[in-house]
């Protein structure tokens, strides 16, 4: 059902793609976000550098309140939480959560930029279910309908397919989730950023989705395919340290059968 709708409003939504596509792209393209993204073999270096990025947005956003400052301040936010991942720094996660969802919430309600907030407020919940995934209860609905609406506001939001990505990725399968049509998803997700060559440069989200990617192709046994993905992201950044010294050589490890 979501595809025949998403297709009907397709052409009803074109203004409200290019309208944002623009300023969004602009974001995930600022070059200190992304040397946060890429982070160092230190924990406390990287945690440094993401709250500078988050700190100098607070700031930008006191200043001058306005939503686009707001969906900066909350990219990075999001950018930030998803990083606490890396070592399961629940209390750093809760320090944001509540002020990011509050910022997504405001945004879901202005006409230019509800599909991204609402796709942003979507892994926000995920990330939350990964901590606390007795919540899912409540959040696994709320975050399945957000991306569900994101993408028929903005289908060739290539933000929201990362995102649809990742829920197909992570959620169980009795719940909806599936690695094909997540493998699906980020490739549909790469192929939008391409469309738009000039936004890549800096661009977090796009490497992050080829990490992924990969990620998923391992997953199903797409080892070639996995290899292939993570070589094509250390030539978009060779210092993505996660790729070059972990799930690379996993990834031919286990070609090689080991």
């Amino acid at each position: 059902m979501r595809l025949s709708y998403r297709t009907a409003l397709a052409c009803a939504c074109t203004w409200l793609c290019l309208a944002f596509s623009q300023p969004v792209n602009a974001q995930l393209q600022e070059a200190a976000m992304y040397t946060a993204y890429i982070g160092t073999a230190e924990i406390a270096t990287t945690n440094a550098q993401w709250d500078k990025v988050v700190a100098d947005r607070q700031e930008t956003f006191k200043n001058n309140n306005s939503n686009t400052n707001r969906w900066n301040l909350v990219l990075a936010q999001y950018g930030l939480m998803g990083s606490t991942m890396r070592n399961r720094d629940e209390k750093r996660f809760d320090k944001y959560y509540e002020a990011a969802e509050v910022h997504l919430q405001a945004l879901a309600k202005d006409d230019v930029m509800k599909a991204e907030a609402k796709a942003l407020l979507s892994a926000l919940y995920g990330l939350k279910m990964g901590y606390a995934p007795m919540a899912g209860m409540a959040l696994g609905p709320k975050s399945s309908g957000l991306i569900e609406d994101a993408l028929k506001l903005a289908p060739q939001s290539p933000l929201a397919w990362r995102i649809e990505a990742s829920s197909k990725m992570y959620t169980p399968s009795m719940f909806g989730g599936d690695m094909d049509e997540a493998i699906e998803a980020f490739v549909k997700c790469i192929g939008l950023f391409e469309k738009q060559p000039e936004t890549l440069k800096n661009n977090w989200m796009y490497l992050d989705a080829h990490v992924f990617l990969g990620q998923a192709y391992t997953s199903e046994g797409q080892t070639a395919n996995a290899i292939a993905i993570y070589e094509k992201a250390l030539k978009l950044e060779p210092n993505l340290g996660w790729v070059k010294y972990d799930l690379l050589p996993k990834a031919k490890q286990k070609a090689l059968g080991k």
